[in-house]
């Protein structure tokens, strides 16, 4: 429809083209020539009646009424003429004006087509990443688990810290089980209960929270490098979204991402938490507890 209603609108253009070049073909060959010779024979009527108008009778006035209904009607296609030459002026602005908007909305649904492919091919992207990071992740116990979660975390989105508190929600008690490049000075900080701190909200809340501003003594990284701080903390649940969790991962990042890579990292958590909650050994329920005890 769009292309049948701008071929409509080129070939009205053209046609209006055509007669704006006719009329003013005709205007400039004809126009000209009458309305001279009707000037002529109203300035020789208008002498005749200042000097020689007694010399002549009825014939006199005869012509002056002819030559007079001549630029009469001269005169009115003349403003025919001038009044089509507006409305085909006002046409032609009209099918321009309608020309250009459809070239606009032509453009728009093409930028929209152009970021709807982008947003496929990202979709894509991200889902053959997310493949990758499924199939390479392994580990038959936490720890091992843990281990090659964190090491693919590094690789694919350069983690510098991370750590996995586990507990029981019966409990309330949440304990650190598996940790990268971590360090706390303060062994009492290694667990919190349900509720408190930013880590046990997200656990009680069961919804991700990430954090891009974080005070200067908020976490340490200690590496050969010596001491750094992040510049932003995502903190994701271990378990169902929207429910109270067994555990949560905090991991931190001297960069920040955006939603759509924010988005990949929830996914891999949450294959990360499946498996690890289906061990026996996870310590989040009252058997496993047991087990791991």
């Amino acid at each position: 429809a769009r292309h049948r209603l701008q071929t409509r609108l080129r070939y009205q253009q053209r046609k209006l083209r055509c007669w704006w070049a006719s009329a003013g073909e005709l205007a400039t060959r004809y126009g000209g020539f009458f309305i001279s010779l009707e000037l002529v024979l109203l300035a020789v009527a208008l002498v005749s009646v200042f000097s020689v108008k007694e010399q002549f009778g009825w014939e006199f006035w005869t012509l002056l009424l002819v030559g007079l209904l001549v630029v009469g009607i001269q005169l009115y296609q003349l403003h025919a003429f001038l009044v089509q030459r507006h409305d085909l002026y006002s046409a032609r602005q009209l099918a321009e004006q309608r020309l250009h908007e459809l070239t606009q909305a032509q453009g728009e649904l093409q930028r929209i087509h152009d970021d709807n492919l982008e947003a496929e091919q990202q979709a894509q992207e991200s889902s053959d990443r997310y493949t990758q990071l499924s199939q390479a992740l392994q580990g038959d116990s936490v720890e091992a688990l843990s281990r090659s979660f964190f090491e693919l975390f590094a690789r694919e989105w350069q983690l510098v810290q991370g750590v996995l508190f586990l507990g029981k929600p019966s409990g309330g008690i949440f304990t650190q089980r598996a940790g990268y490049a971590y360090y706390r000075a303060d062994a009492a900080q290694a667990q919190f209960s349900l509720g408190e701190t930013l880590t046990g909200q997200v656990v009680a809340n069961g919804e991700p929270l990430f954090l891009e501003e974080l005070p200067s003594d908020y976490r340490v990284i200690v590496s050969g490098l010596g001491q750094a701080v992040p510049n932003s903390l995502y903190i994701f649940p271990v378990g169902d979204l929207g429910q109270q969790c067994c555990g949560a991962v905090e991991l931190a990042f001297f960069c920040k991402y955006d939603a759509q890579e924010q988005g990949l990292m929830l996914r891999f958590v949450q294959e990360y938490a499946h498996r690890l909650l289906g061990m026996p050994c996870s310590g989040t329920s009252e058997e496993g507890g047991k087990h791991g005890s």
